[in-house]
């Protein structure tokens, strides 16, 4: 099944959506965040953290329309995986007016057995370790009204 999230920016977008999946969940998600009017400005962030087998298809675009000038437009996915979890995610622009700032980012994170490791030879043991790991790259999103499962 294939989700979509549509929002279309009328004046000020700032949105934070938590995407999670686990065991052998298959998840396909497409944002499209669309502005069409002048002096607008957005920040949608995307958090994705999937563990076992699950695999995650994200598809985040924002668009600017011609109509759009003054734009300012930020896009970020942050991934996050444990096991032989598998994430495709891709942040676009799609930009059609030259008087705007845009700019988009991709961070990824693979908690390994080492660090792990590393963490429960200073006493922790493995469910904390994996939850400081876990929750320090994801803090920002925690309290996200958005959570997609």
């Amino acid at each position: 099944m294939k989700k979509t999230i549509s929002r279309t920016v009328r004046d000020t977008l700032d949105e934070k959506f938590l995407v999670r999946a686990d065991g052998d969940e298959v998840q396909n998600i497409k944002f499209i965040i669309t502005h069409d009017r002048p002096n607008t400005a957005s920040k949608v962030q995307i958090c994705i953290f999937a563990f076992d087998r699950a695999q995650i298809n994200v598809d985040a675009t924002t668009i600017i329309e011609n109509s759009a000038p003054n734009t300012n437009a930020w896009l970020e996915i942050r991934v996050i995986t444990r096991g032989s979890a598998v994430v495709n995610a891709a942040p676009n622009l799609k930009i059609r007016h030259s008087a705007v700032k845009a700019g988009h980012a991709l961070t990824t994170k693979h908690v390994s057995d080492d660090e792990l490791f590393y963490l429960m030879s200073r006493g922790l043991p493995r469910e904390a370790a994996e939850k400081l790991v876990i929750d320090a790259f994801i803090e920002p999103f925690l309290n996200a009204k958005n959570v997609l499962k």
